[in-house]
């Protein structure tokens, strides 16, 4: 399975019956090993939240993923986070043993861009669960999303700071929930 060989992820389309979307996202956790669920913000016209649906069903350790971002970029990013955590034991190890980890190689001409990547648990769990990834709970789904860690996938602003960054742009501030915005700390925010 290459998950970058997608004829299609879903985006645009919209099944004319409830039915008809669980079977699409059900087809695509068995074609491309997830389904990425885009969330509009009602202000605008692009999603401003992905999550996978179904990662976990086939990934070691099983692990769903979430992103805001106000472009189709997050969907992009959680698909190659997704291959790197079930093809490099090196990386998961990594995004496992830190609070925080930073990977470069997704975004810029040159890869100098990074991501940042989180495991959230406990009470951030919970309300990103209740609020914004609420169908990995569905129970149409159920067979699919095994127990599961919840990795956030935080992308920097133009200027490639992080949000909990005073100087994070605030034309995507508003984008990303203040309680996932990432602790303040001077020395790791200077990463350009």
């Amino acid at each position: 399975m290459n998950p970058f060989n997608r004829s299609s992820c879903g985006f645009g389309q919209k099944p004319n019956s409830l039915d008809a979307y669980h079977s699409a996202v059900i087809r695509n956790i068995h074609e491309y090993g997830q389904h990425i669920c885009g969330v509009h913000d009602p202000r605008g016209n692009d999603p401003n939240l992905f999550y996978t649906i179904g990662n976990s069903y086939d990934a070691v350790p099983p692990v769903e993923l979430f992103c805001f971002w106000k472009s189709n970029i997050g969907s992009g990013i959680l698909t190659m986070v997704s291959y790197l955590l079930k093809t490099s034991p090196e990386f998961c190890e990594k995004v496992f043993s830190q609070e925080v980890t930073y990977h470069w190689g997704f975004l810029g001409l040159d890869e100098e861009v990074p991501i940042a990547l989180r495991q959230i648990s406990g009470l951030l769990e919970r309300v990103a669960k209740d609020k914004y990834v609420c169908q990995l709970d569905k129970p149409e789904f159920s067979k699919y999303i095994k127990p599961h860690k919840l990795i956030q996938v935080i992308l920097p602003d133009m200027n490639h700071r992080f949000p909990g960054d005073p100087l994070f742009d605030d034309d995507f501030v508003d984008a990303i929930p203040g309680f996932l915005h990432l602790p303040y700390d001077p020395q790791v925010y200077c990463v350009n």
